[in-house]
């Protein structure tokens, strides 16, 4: 086995958030914009309503990781969370060109919050099952560098359209950039099962769930800690 091969899928399904994550780059300088525009029953200052429309988002979907991942283990299903998450995101995206309060943007907001808590766990674990452990690290850093190139260029895209074409033109691209992902991951990307893992050295696979599980929490915990940090210098 050529432990530097990098299966076909995993480029696929890295393109494929790739478009997502352009997508949804491309809202980041439309957003504060657009709410200007948007009536509201409150008399929030702008600083305090653009804070509410990405918080509420991110608060959704860190809530939304852990149900819909074990939801995804116990149906041993992947695709259909994927495809709902982009589907849900093409949809939002063009919805917000139709809004005309705040308080609907904040409920947009949410539900995209959750189809991303539905499609991230499903994705990571696909790469995981199309990926080897002697190349998973290569595969996540491939995977990880496709996709923070489409957040990267998403939000000057998004300024560019929205400056000649409008605010609606935007929504439309993110939702655009949605069925291209839809696509390529309908057509390209098969669904992956879980597989028995094997007991080695004396070890259960109880025992090797529960060690892999407190790793997880961990590391969950030393990435928290380190982006609330980052977050709060830059802000």
């Amino acid at each position: 086995m050529n432990i530097f091969r990098t299966p076909a899928e995993l480029y696929i399904i890295a393109v494929s958030v790739f478009f997502a994550d352009f997508g949804t780059g491309m809202l980041i300088p439309l957003i504060p914009l657009y709410i200007t525009r948007l009536s509201s029953s409150t008399d929030l200052s702008l600083a305090i309503k653009s804070a509410l429309v990405f918080s509420v988002f991110g608060v959704f979907a860190a809530v939304s990781y852990p149900v819909m991942g074990r939801l995804s283990d116990r149906l041993d299903r992947r695709k259909p969370f994927v495809l709902t998450g982009l589907i849900g995101f093409v949809v939002l995206s063009a919805a917000c060109a139709k809004i005309d309060t705040f308080e609907q943007l904040l409920i947009i907001r949410v539900a995209q919050g959750i189809m991303v808590g539905a499609m991230v766990p499903a994705i990571l674990a696909m790469l995981t099952h199309v990926s080897t452990p002697e190349n998973r690290g290569r595969s996540m850093g491939i995977y990880s560098t496709i996709r923070g190139t489409g957040s990267a260029i998403g939000p000057a895209t998004g300024g560019v359209i929205a400056g000649i074409w409008g605010f609606d033109a935007g929504f439309y691209a993110c939702a655009a950039l949605g069925l291209l992902s839809i696509l390529l991951v309908s057509i390209f990307v098969d669904e992956t099962h879980e597989t028995e893992i094997p007991e080695t050295r004396g070890v259960s696979k109880k025992r090797t769930e529960f060690n892999s599980n407190s790793e997880i929490k961990l590391l969950a915990y030393a990435t928290f800690t380190t982006m609330l940090a980052i977050m709060i210098v830059a802000t």
